[in-house]
């Protein structure tokens, strides 16, 4: 009788699988993690970031290999996740400003040229808690960024800066 066939050990379908294949799971996650962390900023990134999450963990629970592949995975897909959760939330904080702008920008930019008075809805960022954010920009505050961003925006539209942006009669001006 052949004693090869009875034998207490089952040998695991992973011992037998090419070093390639079992580190399949931790490749694919490291794959996923780097692609959603260079291009986190797409929305897709909700999806990715836990499906890499996910594989990484299967890969280290199932002790494939690719165990470093895979804790790198873990740590690039909490970082782009958190990354792009911050700017998800500055963008929404942020929205109802900017639109506010695009639907009076005409206005804004009129009153602003005449008076430098910062719009009400806008005064907001006067407060000491964004000086920070003006001085990363290279501003020492909110009236030199805004400034600025009024002479960008004007600049972007083609809008010489001595001519006015609507007529007499309130009709806007069309520059070509």
């Amino acid at each position: 009788m052949n004693n090869d066939f009875f034998y207490d050990e089952k040998p695991e379908i992973s011992d037998k699988m090419p070093e390639s294949l079992k580190t399949g799971l931790a490749t694919a996650s490291f794959i996923i993690s780097m692609v959603n962390l260079l291009f986190f900023g797409m929305v897709f990134s909700f999806v990715t970031a836990p499906v890499a999450i996910v594989l990484a963990i299967l890969s280290l629970v199932r002790h494939q290999g690719g165990k470093p592949f895979a804790i790198v995975s873990i740590v690039i897909s909490v970082v782009s996740l958190v990354i792009f959760t911050l700017f998800t939330a500055l963008f929404v904080k942020i929205s109802p400003d900017m639109q506010y702008f695009v639907m009076n920008d005409t206005a804004i930019i009129s009153e602003f040229s005449e008076s430098g008075e910062i719009p009400a809805q806008f005064e907001k960022y006067k407060a000491p808690e964004y000086d920070k954010y003006w001085n990363a920009m290279g501003c020492e505050d909110f009236e030199s960024f805004f400034r600025i961003f009024i002479e960008s925006y004007r600049n972007m539209r083609g809008t010489p800066h001595n001519v006015p942006e609507s007529s007499d009669d309130g009709e806007e001006l069309v520059i070509l």
